[in-house]
């Protein structure tokens, strides 16, 4: 195979310029069912625990390429899907931080991990141009809606296993306050 992903090849890399326009957006998504591994990160467990024995440890490794994505110039978005309740966003930003397993801790693809900034926007302006709506959502500015959470700490500079534990002490949708603390 060809191509930063060893999934898609040459063909995931020349699909978006074969087929791109002004009025559509490609994007990849991947989901699943509740499945032995659905269960398992109920349990706390992490797809990583199984996966080196299924697929080895090289290709264990390589699950979610968030870096190469980035790295490639692909907007990666990130969503709970489950706006209101588990996961929320600051488990999957510290996931991409770390891709540490919850059960054991063990690293895996240590070499696919981003930093905050890269985590965050793929829950907020990447989310929002995935949806053509970067005009107005997705970054806090004057003229857009101001959807956004406040945490009772900054997030810059705080080790990443500390987000998790982060409160929220604010929440605005729509310009309305929807919760405080």
């Amino acid at each position: 195979m060809s191509g930063p992903f060893p999934w898609g090849g040459t063909a995931m890399t020349r699909f978006p310029q074969a087929a791109s326009s002004a009025s559509r957006r490609h994007f990849l998504a991947w989901s699943g069912g509740l499945t032995a591994a659905g269960a398992l990160a109920a349990a706390g467990w992490t797809i990583s625990d199984l996966m080196d024995e299924v697929v080895g440890p090289e290709r264990s490794a390589y699950q979610w390429p968030v870096r190469s994505a980035v790295e490639a110039g692909i907007a990666v978005r990130a969503s709970s899907e489950a706006p209101i309740t588990e996961p929320d966003w600051r488990q999957g930003v510290v996931a991409m931080m770390l891709r540490e397993s919850k059960a054991s801790g063990r690293p895996s693809g240590p070499g696919q991990c981003v930093g905050l900034a890269e985590a965050q926007r793929a829950y907020t302006v990447n989310a929002a141009r995935q949806d053509f709506a970067e005009e107005w959502k997705g970054t806090v500015e004057t003229g857009k809606v101001a959807d956004l959470c406040v945490l009772d700490r900054p997030l810059l500079g705080l080790d990443p296993h500390a987000i998790t534990d982060a409160e929220v002490d604010l929440t605005v949708f729509d310009g309305r306050i929807g919760h405080e603390r």
